[in-house]
């Protein structure tokens, strides 16, 4: 079973982290809304949250599957999600997999398209690399992910800390996964009211522009944080926190 972390009392959000991250990365971030109940998650290979099946073919929808038996353990018949980067990839296949029992979903840093051909080509590099050299591709990765990594020094160590106590196994699946993973596009159109992109201006791995044409194209919500990239969570967190309870309590 996945590992865990609940707090607050009321209707479920599901958390779900993005690639090298884990639960400690909500830590501290939703505490004060206490309307919802707040289910943070360590993905396959993640936190504290063995890669068991790592003989399939990497999918994220089979961490979407691992996410839909931990809602069936757990009794949650309904819930929110809010996915970061991966975890939005993941958010998208749920609602794929079970649209009922999905209500809303905050997209954080995170898209709903298939990789380019470049970027499919970049993750196989990475998942050679976590074999060959994975302490000095996180070293290099995790920085580049801010908008001025210089102010985030002590989060960006930790966050090192974190990806290191991954297995090289772990690091490269979930980097297969996400190259495997197919166009979502459709899902994410369906939603209307009911899905927020939430995306920082100078992600270095999201073209901002491209993604506010989607929304408008799609009549789709999204708020463009002005002064952080790919790790809202840390670069802006009161905003982040702010525009995910408005959204929710819609």
């Amino acid at each position: 079973m996945l590992n865990y972390r609940v707090t607050g009392d009321g209707f479920p959000v599901v958390l779900l982290h993005g690639y090298m991250e884990s639960l400690r990365m909500w830590d501290g971030l939703f505490d004060e809304l206490s309307q919802f109940s707040w289910w943070s998650v360590d993905l396959p290979g993640h936190g504290d949250t063995s890669l068991v099946g790592e003989e399939m073919e990497p999918s994220v929808d089979w961490f979407a599957s691992q996410v839909f038996d931990f809602l069936n353990e757990m009794g949650i018949e309904n819930c929110h999600l809010v996915g970061h980067s991966m975890g939005g990839y993941v958010a998208l296949q749920l609602k794929k997999r079970a649209p009922q029992r999905i209500k809303k979903v905050v997209l954080l840093n995170s898209h709903p398209w298939e990789d380019s051909p470049l970027k499919k080509s970049d993750r196989l590099r990475v998942a050679e690399i976590a074999f060959k050299a994975k302490s000095l591709f996180i070293h290099q990765a995790i920085p580049a992910l801010f908008y001025d990594s210089d102010s985030f020094t002590a989060q960006i160590n930790q966050l090192i800390q974190d990806a290191n106590n991954m297995t090289s196994d772990a690091i490269a699946y979930a980097a297969l996964a996400m190259r495997n993973r197919e166009d979502t596009s459709d899902v994410a159109k369906g939603f209307n009211e009911q899905l927020l992109f939430l995306q920082g201006k100078y992600d270095p791995l999201i073209p901002c522009d491209r993604l506010v044409e989607f929304a408008k194209l799609n009549q789709l919500k999204l708020i463009v944080l002005e002064n952080c990239g790919h790790m809202a969570h840390l670069e802006e967190p009161i905003n982040v926190k702010n525009s995910i309870q408005s959204f929710l309590v819609e």
